[in-house]
């Protein structure tokens, strides 16, 4: 009796695979998230036993605080362009991720444009500084006196 041909060989392997196919599926809907819980916790283990699941821990954590962070600069940035066009942050709608609007740096452009014309050639300009003595103005130039 001679062995299988090689045509059977790959019709029998097909209908195997099918077969394993439908009984993982019907297993999954049993327990939907059963494949992605085993992939998880498979990945723990193997964290754990080559000694890496402390530094992978810190990472994860290190992860979510500079999702945070972003977070917060974008909802700075949007305060920013909210300041420059004088609205209620609620109304700006521009989602700039990441980086400062155009809007904002040319505004604070413009402005430090005039902060500069304005110096008289000091190269300092503050409201009310035009009675300050260069004395006064280098205290409170110093980066230890700077909260006065």
């Amino acid at each position: 009796m001679p062995g299988l041909s090689v045509t059977e060989k790959q019709h029998w392997k097909e209908r195997i695979a099918r077969r394993i196919d439908k009984r993982i599926d019907v297993i999954g809907a049993g327990e939907p998230n059963l494949m992605d819980r085993i992939s998880r916790v498979a990945r723990q283990r193997a964290l754990e036993s080559l000694g890496l699941a402390a530094m992978r821990a810190e990472l994860d954590g290190i992860e979510a605080h500079k999702e945070k962070l972003d977070r917060q600069q974008d909802r700075l940035h949007k305060a920013m362009l909210a300041t420059v066009r004088r609205v209620p942050v609620e109304d700006v709608t521009d989602s700039y991720l990441g980086y400062l609007h155009q809007e904002v740096t040319d505004a604070v452009e413009s402005r430090r444009s005039v902060h500069q014309e304005g110096a008289d050639g000091r190269g300092y300009s503050r409201p009310g500084d035009s009675a300050l003595t260069s004395g006064e103005r280098c205290r409170l130039e110093s980066p230890k006196l700077s909260y006065i």
